[in-house]
């Protein structure tokens, strides 16, 4: 997974994906697997850019985590970027809702709307 920010770190970039498991859509971050012998930052950098058309600048490791441990053994590692590049299109296989970058701030007022 990796949290693509803008260079502000004021904007994110996510992409609009189906879960078929809970058959529900919802937005996440860019992620994907590594492929066998390929380095898990490569893999991240180039997971965001087939899922969204932008490469990020540069990744760095944040933490591994087990979001459904209990449940289910599948650690994610995070990676974060600040900036990147439009190079292309989402690849094929990618959503029908193109990516969209989302303002952390505005984010942050409607969670504390909803919380209050």
């Amino acid at each position: 997974m990796t949290a693509v920010l803008d260079e502000a770190g004021e904007n994110i970039l996510l992409i609009y994906r189906h879960r078929f498991i809970i058959d529900r859509w919802d937005w996440e971050v860019p992620g994907g697997y590594v492929d066998p012998g390929e380095d898990p930052a490569a893999a991240a950098v180039r997971e965001a850019e087939e899922e969204t058309g932008w490469r990020p600048r540069s990744v760095e490791f944040l933490y591994s985590f087990q979001p459904m441990i209990g449940s289910a053994d599948a650690r994610q590692d995070l990676y974060l970027a600040y900036g990147a590049d439009l190079v292309g299109e989402p690849h094929a296989d990618a959503p029908p809702v193109p990516p969209n970058v989302i303002s952390l701030a505005d984010r942050r007022k409607k969670r504390d709307e909803h919380a209050g």
